[in-house]
């Protein structure tokens, strides 16, 4: 374009070539597309069944500048710069025509496009556009023909805005081009920037103007502040997608539903709202025209677009929007012409009414359990998002001899990651709503369908949204990175919450969250599972855990008193019993209707029952343990809190469970146990239901009675004969059993002394070894093992053996000068070891460093050295026996014996057997006299090990 004058082209001198009488015809402006160019809507013709006809005219020997255009190129869209006041050319001529009403005049038809003046009431536009300086004059005579007078006064026109410097011709270029920033994505790409602008803009009320209308429900436009170019889908509905390439392929009323919108909104001033943004960086929002109109409502109730719930984002248009749908529908009108009222909503989307339910159970990450007010339970999925799945540390660690490929280490890698935000998104919902009341809406159900790769049909699903005060909880997941939004298709159901659940996916992103985050940065988590009842493991953790109370998470619940806990402190998993408390075994039904604990263990039995009682009062809630010991079976035993309150007394008091008093009597919380039965028992709770204190007393009585002849018969039957050989402390000796092997002793150590133990020392002697050693206090020979070789380490010291003369149990330090080989006839085969470990039962004497124990053992030397004695062994514990003894002759009983004498307490039982009760008779009577321990009062230290 150029400032120069023409005037040469003026041939002056030459008569004027009469004006051109054109037919004028009445239009009205549907767009205005640059400086010279419109697109008009002609009144008058006749069309059936389509849209008015459209004419592209161009005013005739001017010449805008050019707007710049958008090409697309291999997939991707690039955009040509604007020519200098392009846009602002463009604007003048917009805000006087669109949307009036002219009249056109046809100079030259093109058959695409005419060529020709519009007339606003009398206003000779083409003459409007060169005064005003927003065009320039294309046309050139032809040699020798005269110009008309029209050409004459164009030209003035043009050299007086010259002049002044009017709109093209001013010589400041500021302003000239605008820098349109075009935001959308590219194919394939997924750019951070658009959201950020979406975060910058979202509620904002700005104004643009409708630069294209893709379909009824899609627009361009340009925000006019600050020149950002966007692509905005209206929120809330979806119009019949127009196919521009291939009009065959649109979808029915796609031309009707876009003309519409073009003729309310195209390069109409709008004010917008952005509302929303899917996954690949689409605007949703809201469009109003400069009257503050809502064009969606005017689709909807005339059957021109859908509504669809998800991209709805206020109250009013989730309240409007449905109405006039429901409005067309009724009418059939367009869209909904074959409507049938069992159809369902836009999407897919079918609503249920919202249920109130309280949360029992976490599944994972995107699955709850619920139970409603009717006692039903049911598993809850969220709706539109996807959670990675959970792999236990068995199924990540390398097995031995494993050889991975870098493509499967890659995998295992991966797997160990989701694993980790698995745990915690799931370890986020229970922290939320575990034991709480929340709300759940169904949303849509997927219909049955068949996985790719797989032949096994799936039964349609239910998807939910789920409410705790107010706040969608899937929103939350997402936003942490613990969740993904699930990219639904283009019709597909979704959450209705679906555009803040982008929001806070792309939030996440942005932030770097938890499955966004580097993949170096993921934190690491490596669970020990002591709950597969490990006892060798269980006992290496159990010095660390009997520290006070623990802070836990029940994980599992196996019956009603046993459960499966997580310490997050140590990160191990471990499985945990009441201590003290017995509940029965649970019984599973032989043919459950599902997988569900309720249907699998039917609460038709007091194990079950405490079972469902244990689960909704413990499962995933936050618990302290207070562990005493681990059993043989891994378990770990002692006391659960759970609010601070001892969850046994719970179970026991609702009559769900017994007292295991031998266990309890070990722990502080046994007599609270005590107390908890008897209230149960009053109380008629449970498993108490038929309880009578009198039938209860005679059974108790004969359960006494029963108690006490069963111990006499084991007492008789468990009598032996014995001598003790040696004596280690007051409670503490060895012994043999008198009988046929004490004789066959008898007889080999009188052929052992006729042994000819010779004078060469046994240095050769190793640990375990059977030999003949020289006892010190007789200088007799006798059978001996080896328990411990101490090697000279210098030069003149001498090896020393420590031995077990295993007949009779002393234990003597010697050299090798009091050791000879055995011979064979004196081995093990011929005679097992005489010697055995004893202990006096039910008492505890003080060892021999203790104050009053070498008084004790010296007691009870005297009362059984070289006497036979009658032995009743109570029971036998890691090769120890314990015993009550009691000397024939003078009928008195050794065990009662030290007691009397106060160089021994009684140990703490709830045994009510004869033997037990004598004993603590003879204790009060020590006490009392304080005799010996009791010198210093009723001072019972029973923490001391004796």
């Amino acid at each position: 374009m150029s400032g120069q004058n023409n005037n040469q082209n003026k041939p002056a001198s030459k008569p004027f070539r009469p004006p051109r009488i054109l037919e004028r015809r009445p239009a009205i402006v549907r767009e205005v597309t640059s400086g010279d160019s419109v697109v008009l809507i002609d009144v008058e013709a006749k069309v059936v069944n389509a849209p008015p006809k459209q004419i592209n005219l161009t005013m005739q020997s001017l010449r805008a500048p050019s707007l710049g255009r958008r090409v697309m190129k291999n997939g991707k869209a690039s955009y040509a710069a604007d020519e200098p006041f392009a846009f602002l050319s463009r604007e003048y001529l917009r805000k006087r025509l669109v949307g009036k009403s002219v009249v056109y005049t046809v100079g030259h038809d093109t058959g695409n496009r005419v060529y020709g003046e519009i007339f606003l009431k009398e206003e000779n536009l083409r003459f409007t556009i060169v005064q005003k300086g927003w065009a320039d004059i294309s046309y050139k005579v032809k040699e020798g023909r005269e110009p008309r007078e029209e050409d004459l006064q164009l030209q003035a026109l043009k050299d007086a805005a010259q002049a002044k410097g009017l709109g093209i011709w001013n010589s400041n270029q500021k302003g000239a081009v605008p820098r349109v920033n075009y935001r959308e994505s590219q194919r394939g790409e997924v750019s951070a920037e658009l959201f950020d602008f979406f975060e910058k803009m979202k509620g904002k009320a700005l104004s643009g103007i409708v630069e294209q209308v893709r379909s009824g429900s899609t627009l361009r436009i340009r925000l006019t502040q600050s020149q950002d170019n966007i692509l905005l889908l209206l929120a809330g509905i979806r119009a019949p997608t127009y196919n521009f390439s291939n009009d065959a392929l649109s979808e029915p009323f796609s031309r009707e539903s876009k003309f519409f919108t073009e003729h309310l909104l195209l390069n109409r001033d709008v004010t917008v709202t952005l509302q929303g943004i899917d996954k690949y960086n689409n605007f949703f929002g809201t469009v109003l025209d400069d009257k503050k109109r809502n064009i969606s409502v005017n689709l909807l109730s005339m059957g021109l677009a859908s509504y669809v719930d998800w991209s709805a984002s206020t109250k009013e248009d989730r309240k409007a929007f449905p109405e006039a749908e429901a409005l067309a529908q009724k009418k059939k009108l367009r869209i909904w012409k074959n409507f049938k009222q069992t159809k369902a909503a836009a999407g897919g989307s079918v609503k249920e009414g919202t249920k109130v339910a309280k949360v029992v159970e976490i599944i994972n990450a995107s699955t709850i359990a619920v139970q409603g007010t009717d006692g039903t339970v049911r598993r809850i999925s969220l709706a539109s998002i996807s959670v990675p799945r959970f792999m236990r540390e068995s199924q990540l660690a390398e097995k031995e001899g494993e050889t991975l490929s870098e493509k499967e280490k890659e995998k295992r890698a991966n797997d160990r990651r989701n694993s980790v935000y698995a745990f915690e998104g799931k370890e986020l919902l229970r922290s939320k709503l575990i034991g709480k009341t929340v709300k759940c809406t169904k949303d849509y159900t997927r219909p049955g369908h068949t996985p790719k790769g797989s032949d096994k049909q799936l039964p349609p699903k239910a998807f939910w949204t789920v409410t705790s005060k107010d706040k969608n909880v899937a929103i939350d997941l997402v936003r942490q990175g613990y969740a993904t939004v699930v990219p639904h298709g283009k019709d597909e159901a979704r959450s209705p919450d679906f555009q803040e659940l982008i929001v806070a996916e792309k939030q996440a992103q942005k932030a770097k969250k938890g499955l966004h985050a580097p993949v170096g940065k993921t934190p690491t988590r490596r669970v020990t599972d002591l709950s597969q009842q490990n006892a060798t493991k269980s006992q290496t953790y159990l010095p660390s855990l009997k520290k006070g109370k623990v802070p836990a998470v029940v994980d599992y619940v196996f019956t009603g008193a046993r459960m499966k806990c997580y310490v997050p402190s140590q990160e191990i998993m471990l499985s945990f019993a009441l201590q003290g408390v017995m509940a029965d075994r649970v019984a599973r039904a032989e043919k459950p209707k599902s997988k569900e604990v309720a249907d699998m263990y039917p609460a038709d039995s007091f194990g079950n029952k405490a079972l469902h009682f244990t689960r909704a009062r413990l499962l995933q809630r936050d618990v302290e343990l207070e562990i005493e010991a681990a059993d043989k079976g891994g378990n770990f035993l002692g006391t659960l809190y759970v609010g601070g309150i001892a969850y046994g007394e719970e179970l026991i008091s609702n009559g769900l469970a017994k007292v295991h008093e031998r266990s309890a009597e070990r722990i502080r919380q046994g007599p609270r146990l005590l107390q908890a039965l008897e209230l149960a028992k009053n109380n008629r709770a449970g498993m108490w239901f038929d309880y009578d204190p009198a039938v209860e007393a005679a059974r108790l009585k004969a359960e006494a009675e029963a108690r006490e002849e069963a111990y006499l018969a084991k007492e008789a039957a468990s009598k032996v004969n014995i001598t003790v050989t040696d004596i280690l402390d007051g409670g503490n000796f060895w012994f043999q059993t008198v009988g046929e092997q004490t004789e066959a002793l008898e007889s080999m150590m009188e052929n052992f002394a006729t042994q000819d133990f010779g004078s060469e020392p046994y240095a050769a002697a190793k640990k375990g070894e059977l030999v003949s050693a020289l006892f010190s206090v007789d200088s007799n020979w006798y059978r001996a093992e080896i328990l411990k070789v101490k090697p000279a380490k210098a030069e003149g010291e001498i090896a020393e053996y420590t031995v077990i003369f295993v007949d009779y149990g002393n234990v003597e330090v010697v050299t090798a000068d009091s050791l000879r080989p055995i011979a064979e006839d004196f081995s093990y085969k011929i005679l097992p070891k005489q010697a055995q470990h004893g202990r006096l039962a039910m008492i505890r004497a003080p060892t021999l460093e203790k104050d009053y124990g070498e008084e004790a053992a010296a007691l009870l030397k005297e009362l059984v050295w070289g006497k036979p004695l009658v032995a009743t062994i109570q029971f036998k514990e890691e090769n120890v026996s314990y015993m009550s003894l009691g000397d024939p002759e003078t009928k008195v009983p050794i065990n009662a014996a030290l007691v009397m004498a106060g160089l021994a307490r009684v140990q703490k039982s709830r045994s009510k057997s004869a033997f037990v009760d004598r004993l603590r008779d003879e204790e009060q009577k020590a006490r009392k006299a304080r005799l010996a321990l009791w010198a210093y009062g009723d001072n019972d230290d029973s923490g001391d090990e004796y």
